[in-house]
């Protein structure tokens, strides 16, 4: 029972939800990991820590101070695929437009349906895993020279960039890559595996590897040189990596593509 509650998604909820959605958390617990915050105020940093899978926050008129927090929110590097999904208690078309504005991805009003209302929290949980798996593709298949036209993949393209001009570089590192990213170090961990499936480690390895496929096939180089260039200080090591990334030894490589 444990772990079946342990595998489910987390939805953060933030703000006092009033009255009449009292049950909203009733609502959701079957399905759902619930965390509950009363204000706004500390809220980015729960939401980073915690990396929940949407956050529903409550907004109420008139004044809507608390909003700034939701631009905030969607601007942020650590925070910005995170889908946010407004509950808008004392609904007008003036506070709809207002909270897209702020970066809402969806808002319903109360009084509404309950079951309209869980099929759109699904949707934007589903929505969300589909967008990461997305990325994760593209960041295979792009990894060389990525072509970052979305928001979303801004991040991705960011990693890219830092790579590439510093993957000769053998003491280019981990740390390195986190430094020039600008972000805690657990919001960068845990975005590179959320958009890639990979470790950082794992991630500068792999396009270390792609980088020496692409050298190989356009015959820029001996296995030797190719391997120090692409930033691997042992042969030996990197033909071990190139042949669990290929399925073949860079010499196999180069010979097949000579054919």
């Amino acid at each position: 029972m444990a772990s079946e509650r342990n595998n489910r998604d987390l939805i953060l909820v933030v703000g006092e939800i009033p009255v009449e959605l009292s049950h909203l958390r009733e609502m959701l617990l079957p399905e759902y990991n619930i965390k509950e915050v009363a204000g706004s105020a500390g809220v980015l940093d729960l939401v980073k820590k915690i990396n929940p899978q949407l956050v529903i926050s409550n907004m109420v008129e008139p004044g809507m101070e608390d909003l700034c927090w939701l631009s905030t929110f969607k601007d942020d590097n650590d925070t910005d695929l995170i889908p946010l999904f407004l509950v808008i208690s004392q609904g007008s078309g003036e506070s709809i437009i207002k909270g897209f504005e702020c970066g809402a991805d969806d808002c319903i009003v109360w009084p509404f349906d309950i079951n309209i209302f869980k099929v759109r929290i699904k949707n934007l949980v589903e929505n969300r895993k589909q967008l990461l798996e997305k990325i994760r593709v593209w960041s295979l298949l792009h990894a060389i020279h990525p072509d970052v036209i979305q928001k979303d993949s801004k991040f991705i393209g960011q990693l890219h960039s830092i790579i590439e001009t510093n993957f000769s570089n053998p003491l280019f590192s981990v740390e390195k890559l986190w430094e020039k990213c600008n972000m805690s170090r657990s919001s960068f961990y845990r975005k590179v595996k959320d958009l890639t499936g990979k470790s950082p480690q794992l991630f500068i390895r792999s396009y270390r590897l792609k980088r020496a496929a692409q050298l190989l096939e356009n015959k820029c180089g001996n296995i030797t040189e190719i391997c120090f260039r692409v930033g691997f200080c042992s042969s030996a090591y990197f033909t071990k990596c190139f042949k669990e990334k290929f399925g073949c030894s860079p010499k196999v490589f180069a010979r097949a593509m000579v054919r």
